[in-house]
């Protein structure tokens, strides 16, 4: 769903428990120069990353917080 001001989007996912530390782990574990390595340029990069923090934030929420 995206919000009314086009700056967000409501994103909703259905996660195995084990998806849900896989994937909080993976955001603990990769940093610029991964993404960097994927992204068309450096401003993509720090989008990505963010986003990915993002994500890392909303599952520790939810006790999935990787040490």
């Amino acid at each position: 769903m995206t919000n009314p001001d086009n700056n967000f989007v409501d994103v909703h996912l259905l996660l195995t428990r084990e998806q849900a530390w896989a994937v909080a782990e993976l955001c603990k574990r990769v940093g610029w120069s991964e993404i960097r390595q994927l992204s068309a340029t450096d401003d993509e990069t720090d989008r990505a990353q963010t986003g990915l923090m993002v994500i890392a934030k909303e599952l520790a929420r939810v006790g999935f917080s990787p040490r």
